[in-house]
């Protein structure tokens, strides 16, 4: 006969099982007509309500398991128990633990001594807790036996351990405006936990100014054919109130990909309206990554470079005429074929000293056509109003040493009277070692050619090995006719090989490169810009500050303080905000390639631009 479960109040199971002791009294309140059912106690009905010798017993077992005390042994950590008392040997055997016997000899998969102690190493507590916060985490010993580790909690009074971070309790869960309140970004977006929830916060300055403070940055006007996919913002250049803008997106078949250029117009406190689309070169099909590099000589004449293009190694010229803007196909400049074309990545780094024009080929070959080690090209421009503007060729910049990467970064300065360029060099030596290198190249004219000679500029008293990617970004500030300055980075992979460097003349001549010596966020120093005497590097990894930050223009400074807004983006994996930096006098422009456009919601790229951004220092 089946039985189905029905809940019985305690007190008339007891008194089922006492048979009808006095106290106990069953009350039946059913009518006369009704059908008693399951409730009446006779031989015909026997279903689960009825209260059997069976049933009775059962409720006894219950009640005497409900009693039972919990068993003391159940609350050892057999893993802590099993190891000796300073946590260095793995025991073997049975252990006694306060009365309760734990058998150790699972935990040991070789050999166990005599004093019951394995010849395996535990697992280290101390490096399998490092990556969480509270906890438990797996680890395995030396012999490969699996443990559970408890981790100290470093969890506040009002946070619980949840997934092995420190999360707010449920009825302490923040609101919007406490999390603002509580930030130390004073506006922009607040990147926070609520219990358990990533989750972002518009906050605010109580005092801020539309269009002059730095929560009001304003957001270029997305082209309208730069669609989901995209990489609006991988690169750009400012000059006056001309901006230009590349954008990148895939080929089908993910593999390589095309690229566009637009050109915008900058007015005071206004977003700037929808650019111009510059024209592809003509007679050029699929240039792979048109405008990966870009370089305005001056309001009117743009160099666009495609260093990623395995076929041309070619920088295009436009110039503007009548506000439109024309490839000079009579102005192209090309590397030498003898120099190598695949992977030459001629037009990698653009930089010019008024007229005078430096690009990089960091995977040019050497003068003798064997390991690519990079070089520069010097050009100058003879007649910027001719058309098609006039390039002659000055000289060519061989890489003085076998370190890889020679040409990845420029930046002009003037020494002696004369033109010369500091050159970044962030790849590898002959011994295989990735430090980098950075040189000063300085012009000497030998008859009617013009040649350079570099000399490495060496950190004052610092271990160079330590760096790594040392040249990837430089930037130079021309103080006066004769004075200047000059950074460079090294974006390493930790945060022991990474450093931003000053460069200046030296006291007794040469060059003096010191470190800052503060503490840069993830990939710092992958792009440079400057505004006055402020210092803008990127880094262009996500987190809860932005990785934009500002340094003073001379080391020593203990203030470093990161840029002070996450950006009005939500920050992802993919967002890059800064892998681009442009700026003039009084504005700072941030390059998102990998953002979602709110208004398209898709991931198109955006571009910033920050008015005053000095009042984001506090």
């Amino acid at each position: 006969m089946s039985h189905m479960s029905r809940s019985i109040p305690a007190a008339l199971l007891l008194c089922a099982a006492l048979t009808a002791a006095p106290g106990c009294l069953f009350t039946n309140t059913s009518t006369p007509g009704e059908d008693m059912g399951s409730d009446n106690n006779n031989t015909s009905d026997m279903s689960s309500n009825n209260t059997s010798p069976g049933d009775m017993g059962m409720v006894g077992e219950d009640m005497e398991r409900d009693m039972t005390p919990p068993d003391p042994c159940e609350g050892v950590n057999e893993d802590e128990a099993c190891l000796t008392v300073g946590g260095e040997m793995q025991r073997c055997g049975v252990v006694d633990i306060n009365g309760c016997e734990i058998d150790c000899t699972v935990k040991c998969m070789d050999t166990c001594d005599e004093n019951d102690i394995c010849s395996c190493l535990p697992p280290d507590k101390e490096d399998a807790c490092e990556a969480i916060a509270c906890g438990d985490v797996e680890a395995t010993d030396s012999c490969g036996a699996e443990f559970t580790l408890t981790c100290d909690s470093t969890c506040q009074e009002n946070e619980v351990c949840e997934r092995n971070t420190c999360m707010p309790k449920e009825e302490e869960c923040p609101t919007e405006e406490q999390i603002c309140m509580l930030a130390d970004e004073s506006c922009g977006v607040v990147v926070f936990n609520n219990c358990g929830d990533v989750d972002f916060a518009q906050c605010k300055a109580m005092d801020a100014l539309e269009g002059s403070d730095y929560c009001s940055a304003l957001t270029l006007t997305l082209p309208q054919d730069v669609l989901g996919q995209s990489k609006f913002g991988e690169a750009m250049a400012v000059l006056g109130s001309t901006l230009v803008v590349s954008d990148s997106s895939s080929w089908a078949g993910g593999l390589g990909g095309s690229g566009e250029v637009y050109i915008y117009k900058l007015e005071a406190n206004k977003n700037p309206g929808p650019p111009i689309k510059l024209p592809h070169p003509p007679g050029v099909e699929a240039i792979e990554r048109f405008g990966e590099t870009l370089l305005l000589v001056d309001e009117n004449t743009l160099l666009v470079g495609a260093p990623a293009d395995q076929t041309a190694q070619t920088v295009y010229v436009y110039q503007r005429k009548n506000n439109n803007w024309v490839e000079q196909t009579a102005s192209r400049l090309f590397m030498p074929m003898s120099l190598g074309t695949r992977g030459a990545r001629f037009g990698a780094s653009m930089a010019q000293n008024d007229y005078t024009i430096y690009i990089g080929a960091p995977g040019a070959s050497n003068a003798t056509g064997g390991r690519a080690t990079g070089r520069v090209f010097v050009y100058e421009l003879t007649n910027p109003n001719t058309t098609p503007p006039e390039f002659k060729p000055l000289s060519q910049i061989e890489n003085p040493r076998l370190t890889t990467g020679f040409g990845t970064s420029v930046a002009p300065f003037v020494a002696d009277g004369g033109g010369a360029v500091f050159v970044g060099a962030p790849g590898r030596d002959n011994v295989d070692a990735s430090q980098g290198e950075v040189y000063a190249c300085i012009p000497h004219k030998k008859e009617l050619m013009v040649e350079y000679e570099c000399e490495e500029v060496v950190i004052d008293g610092a271990d160079v090995p330590r760096y790594e990617g040392l040249g990837s970004a430089l930037i130079s500030n021309q103080l006066t006719n004769q004075t200047w300055e000059a950074w460079a980075t090294a974006p390493g992979q930790g945060p022991d090989y990474k450093q931003v460097f000053h460069i200046t003349p030296g006291a007794r001549g040469g060059y003096q490169m010191t470190a800052y010596n503060n503490m840069l966020p993830a990939q710092a120093g992958y792009d440079l810009a400057l505004i006055s005497s402020r210092l803008y590097v990127s880094g262009f990894v996500p987190q809860g500050k932005a990785p934009v930050f500002i340094v003073p223009s001379v080391p020593g400074s203990t203030n470093m303080p990161f840029f002070r807004n996450v950006a009005p983006i939500k920050a992802s994996g993919q967002a890059e905000f800064g892998r681009s930096l442009g700026s003039s006098s009084s504005l700072l422009l941030v390059g998102a390639p990998g953002a979602f456009s709110p208004q398209k919601m898709q991931q198109t790229g955006l571009v910033f631009a920050f008015p005053d951004p000095d009042l984001s220092i506090p």
